[in-house]
């Protein structure tokens, strides 16, 4: 079975759940009804891309969220990240987060990280990356 599902069309919406294998990305993800799941949701509305990121985006969950952006920057052109349910993120997803705000500049792309949570902010601010942060946030 593919590590990602198709696209389930939902009216002029996408619904794209990410899974994560199991043995490769060390057994931590949640599981729902025996296979292992992340919790990064994927919509879509006419080029518009948000994905809703999990409670927690620590070091087994960075390759989905980095899989979860290598595709929306294909297929969109708006992409917005919320992170407003994150309470622990590893250092690797900070850093896909960061080199997507790069894709999206040297893509003359949007990219916006909706609603940064305090443990987002805490993160960021403990590597210095408050500024970073607050100029690819929105509240």
């Amino acid at each position: 079975m593919s590590a990602v599902p198709r696209l389930r069309r939902l009216g002029r919406r996408s619904v794209r759940p990410v899974r994560v294998d199991e043995r490769k990305h060390g057994g931590n993800a949640a599981k729902k009804g025996g296979q292992a799941m992340t919790m990064i949701t994927w919509q879509e509305d006419a080029g518009r891309i948000t994905l809703d990121l999990p409670e927690d985006l620590d070091l087994p969950m960075a390759p989905a969220l980095v899989d979860s952006l290598r595709h929306a920057f294909t297929v969109g052109d708006v992409i917005a990240v919320r992170a407003g349910a994150v309470e622990r993120l590893s250092t690797a997803s900070i850093q896909a987060l960061m080199a997507a705000s790069r894709v999206a500049e040297q893509g003359r792309q949007v990219f916006t990280i909706v609603a940064p949570s305090q443990g987002v902010q805490a993160a960021c601010s403990d590597l210095g990356l408050a500024p970073w942060l607050e100029k690819w946030s929105q509240a």
